[in-house]
C-alpha cells in the first residue's frame, strides 16, 4: 500500500514569494508566503524502498558520526567540526576546496529561534547564489570560482536524538 505524505509548496503567483522577516521595519514581524499542502508518494530509503546518490539525485545519506559532543557551548565546537565537514565533503564528493560558511542548529520547539523549515524551498536563486558566493569569498575569488564548478551543500544531521519530527523529505 503506497504511503502518502503532505508537503507545503508556495502557491504560484506572478510576483516572487519569500518569507519576510522584520516586515515593514517591525522587528520580529514575519510575513509568510501563501502555501498549499500537496500530497506526494513517500518511500523510506531506510527500508530499501529507494536508493539515492549525490551524483544522480543531489542528495545522499551517509553515516558520519561527529566528535562534537555539544553544539551549545558558544563557538568552541566550530573549528573541529569544520575540519570534520571539510574531510567528509572532500572524501564523499571529491571537492578540491571546501569553505564552511554557516552553522544553523534547528530545534523543533515553538520557542526556538531557528525552527525547521515547513515548506518546500530552494535556498538560492541563480542570482542569489552568485551574490552569496561573492559575499563569502570576495569579488575576485568568487569570479574565479564562477568560471568553474561550485555548489552550496547543506549537511544535515541529528544533534542529540534521532529525528522523528519533522523529518527531512524528498520526492
Amino acid at each position: 500500500m503506497p504511503r502518502i505524505g503532505k508537503v507545503n509548496y508556495h502557491v504560484h503567483k506572478d510576483e516572487r514569494q519569500a518569507f519576510h522577516i522584520d516586515a515593514g521595519g517591525v522587528v520580529g514581524k514575519r510575513v509568510s508566503p501563501e502555501l498549499v499542502a500537496t500530497p506526494i508518494p513517500v518511500k523510506d530509503i531506510r527500508c530499501g524502498e529507494a536508493a539515492v546518490s549525490f551524483g544522480a539525485d543531489s542528495v545522499e545519506f551517509a553515516r558520519a558520526p561527529t566528535g562534537v559532543r555539544s553544539f551549545s557551548n558558544g563557538e568552541d565546537w566550530r573549528s573541529g567540526y569544520d575540519e570534520e565537514l571539510t574531510a567528509l565533503l572532500s572524501r564523499k564528493l571529491g571537492a578540491q576546496e571546501v569553505v564552511i560558511f554557516d552553522h544553523t542548529v534547528r530545534i523543533d520547539d515553538p520557542n526556538s529561534d531557528r525552527k525547521p523549515a515547513r515548506n518546500v524551498h530552494s535556498d538560492y536563486s541563480p542570482e542569489g547564489a552568485h551574490q552569496r558566493l561573492t559575499d563569502i569569498l570576495g569579488e575576485q575569488q568568487a569570479e574565479g570560482w564562477s568560471r568553474g564548478h561550485f555548489g552550496f551543500i547543506n549537511v544535515w544531521r541529528p544533534v542529540d536524538d534521532p529525528i522523528n519530527s519533522p523529518p527531512l523529505g524528498y520526492v
